[in-house]
């Protein structure tokens, strides 16, 4: 359950380029009433609603938007990057409804892998006084994010995460970490094959977290990891079962391929089991085996993704990103 709960939001007007999976949240401001901050001059974008907050048991609501002003100009910007994940840019303000309260931070940066709670940027720097928390997530805490088709409605979906800190000159915890993890749902369309692949490619994000923890003696955190790792086992297989289906990708080139695959996923789900069972007692020296064909599977599914019309983009093939040219408009 989070510190203060993030009221639902919308995004309006966005241009996604499939072919690249680029895309932009266009900055717009009619300039009437309740279009800027409370400085009167500072615009908001108003196709970006994220609503308004109830930080630290305060009485009075948060605004939380996107502005203009900053390097991005008030435009919210996506692109997926070499690790595919999908990665959100941004200028935002928070506006506690005086000008002298308003924090900026420009290009805020939110991603579908995972974060860390990190130390305050006093304790960092060998300073006294400084916040090791990010409300009751203490320094360490992992927060992760997802990209793919979990809900198997056949559109992209997901969980964004940041771990910043405050600026020193906020009012409130100035240095202190902030944990920020936001669910969203998109009408942009994903064939099973590619959510497929955007599940398999984060859960191979999660091992190093795992790692991390195993080696730390981590007993508290490691259930949690292990448990989202082994939700995504069976996210991915349920997307597999719909991908069988598709004759797109699974037709007479790749269907030899199936077969071993299924016997792949059955495997990984029986090892991402066993490790869920044993993360209070799993000794450092652990060869996570749930984890040890991953990467043969998920390079087998992206060679079928790319011998299908939907596909994700690779580095090695795409030098230049065409127009924007599907919009998605969706709470």
């Amino acid at each position: 359950m989070p510190d203060t709960a993030l009221p639902d939001g919308r995004l309006s007007n966005i241009r996604f380029d499939l072919r690249t999976w680029r895309g932009f949240c266009q900055f717009e401001n009619d300039g009437r009433s309740g279009s800027r901050l409370s400085d009167g001059t500072t615009r908001i974008n108003q196709n970006i609603d994220a609503g308004r907050l109830f930080v630290g048991g305060g009485s009075g609501p948060v605004l939380l938007t996107a502005v203009d002003g900053g390097p991005h100009h008030g435009r919210e910007e996506y692109s997926l990057d070499d690790q595919y994940r999908m990665v959100w840019r941004v200028d935002i303000a928070l506006d506690s409804g005086f000008p002298e309260g308003i924090i900026h931070l420009n290009d805020f940066v939110l991603t579908t892998g995972v974060a860390r709670i990190t130390r305050s940027q006093q304790t960092q720097r060998g300073e006294p006084g400084g916040y090791d928390q990010a409300g009751t997530l203490t320094s360490g805490t992992f927060i992760v994010g997802r990209l793919g088709d979990f809900d198997q409605d056949g559109f992209l979906d997901g969980v964004l995460v940041a771990a910043p800190t405050v600026p020193m000159e906020a009012d409130m915890l100035p240095g202190a970490p902030v944990g920020n993890q936001r669910g969203f749902r998109t009408n942009l369309p994903v064939s099973p094959g590619v959510s497929l692949e955007l599940i398999l490619r984060g859960l191979l994000q999660l091992r190093a977290p795992i790692e991390t923890l195993l080696v730390e003696g981590d007993h508290e955190q490691l259930p949690r990891l292990v448990a989202e790792a082994l939700e995504r086992v069976r996210a991915a297989r349920q997307n597999f079962e719909r991908a069988l289906a598709d004759s797109d990708w699974n037709n007479q080139r790749t269907r030899p391929w199936m077969r071993p695959l299924a016997a792949a996923f059955d495997d990984m789900a029986a090892d991402m089991q066993h490790l869920d069972e044993l993360t209070h007692s799993i000794p450092p020296s652990s060869r996570l085996q749930g984890f040890s064909q991953l990467s043969q599977i998920i390079n087998q599914v992206s060679d079928i993704n790319d011998q299908s019309p939907a596909t994700l983009p690779r580095p090695w093939k795409t030098a230049q990103h065409g127009p924007a040219e599907r919009a998605i408009d969706r709470p």
